[in-house]
């Protein structure tokens, strides 16, 4: 159990055979108030009350989202209208919108960051650019390593889908 959650929501059942499946994560790319209608008509057409779309409201959060959520105060949150609130007020401004090509082959490593910090800031914006090719992902990452020693053996084993990478 979550420690945001209040003790009530510890003797909530699941519905049997419950099973929402009208919803993606949230990924900050949607508007907040349109995800939360999404989610919770979901949650409703599945059998579920206010209490379930509470307790199941962490799987439906992206990873990176998810790290918000478990920052939240220890017993902050008893309803659904509460955890709505606390979720827009949190994500009504950080709508993200499409990036371009160009925008991702000018994403560079930076003289002191790393290669991890320079993945996750690549992977990041990398989820923004629509119509993109495996390969023009490929190749807009190593072209923006610094120290191309780093890559040396991921490049050796030539990625060619975005599984592979």
């Amino acid at each position: 159990m979550f420690p945001c959650f209040s003790n009530r929501l510890l003797f909530v059942r699941l519905p049997y055979k419950f099973n929402p499946s009208n919803h993606t994560k949230y990924d900050g790319k949607t508007e907040p108030n349109q995800w939360l209608r999404i989610y919770s008509q979901s949650i409703e057409l599945a059998g579920g009350d206010d209490n379930i779309k509470v307790l199941y409201f962490p799987m439906a959060l992206d990873t990176v989202l998810l790290s918000w959520f478990d920052k939240l105060r220890a017993n902050s949150i008893d309803t659904w209208r509460q955890l709505q609130r606390k979720f827009y007020e949190n994500f009504c401004c950080v709508l993200t919108y499409p990036s371009t090509q160009n925008e991702l082959r000018a994403c560079k490593q930076k003289q002191d960051e790393t290669f991890q910090q320079y993945y996750c800031c690549f992977a990041e914006l990398r989820a923004k650019v629509y119509d993109i090719t495996d390969r023009e992902v490929i190749d807009h990452f190593t072209n923006g390593i610094k120290y191309k020693w780093q890559f040396e053996k991921f490049y050796d084993d030539n990625p060619k889908t975005a599984e592979e990478f």
